[in-house]
């Protein structure tokens, strides 16, 4: 996939400066935008806002964003149940695509999300366990779910990513 390829290396790599000139203001975010849409090799869009933290590019193959703070994506799939611990500290999005970021979320939040997915009727697909580290996949109808739960040096700052995927991206 053409789009999930060249623009997220483009966006992956630009976050980082996004949040580093966040302090200048709408002139950072102007300069830094045209910069991007003259260097892409397509017609490319970006909406940056540095003062919430949210990046969009928008390009005739779809939207990606990445949002900072407690939102979560409005198009998430109704059908998937969804973490309901922790913090949401951010999202990334793109055609098919959610990726929901958490903080503050301990091992136990972890299985009790894994055990919410099979009440829900995911199969489970794979599970890992890695030391600090737990991995668990699942699909539930046209979709993949992964919960992946890492451990932090104390217990505030255990993470959860739970990323959902269309089965056909």
């Amino acid at each position: 996939m053409q789009f999930q390829g060249k623009r997220f290396v483009l966006g992956s790599t630009i976050l980082g400066l996004v949040f580093a000139v966040a302090a200048c203001g709408n002139l950072a975010d102007k300069a830094i935008e045209t910069a991007i849409e003259k260097s892409a090799d397509s017609d490319v869009d970006i909406d940056l806002n540095s003062k919430d933290g949210n990046l969009t590019f928008k390009t005739d193959d779809g939207e990606m964003s990445f949002n900072t703070g407690g939102d979560l994506p409005k198009d998430l799939p109704k059908e998937i149940p969804l973490p309901k611990v922790g913090t949401l500290a951010g999202s990334t999005t793109m055609p098919g695509m959610w990726a929901l970021q958490y903080t503050g979320v301990s091992k136990s939040d972890f299985e009790a999300m894994k055990s919410k997915l099979e009440a829900a009727g995911a199969n489970s697909e794979f599970e890992s366990s890695m030391g600090e580290l737990e991995q668990a996949t699942f699909s539930l109808n046209d979709y993949m779910i992964q919960v992946l739960w890492v451990q932090g040096s104390d217990k505030s700052d255990h993470g959860l990513n739970y990323t959902i995927s269309a089965k056909d991206n």
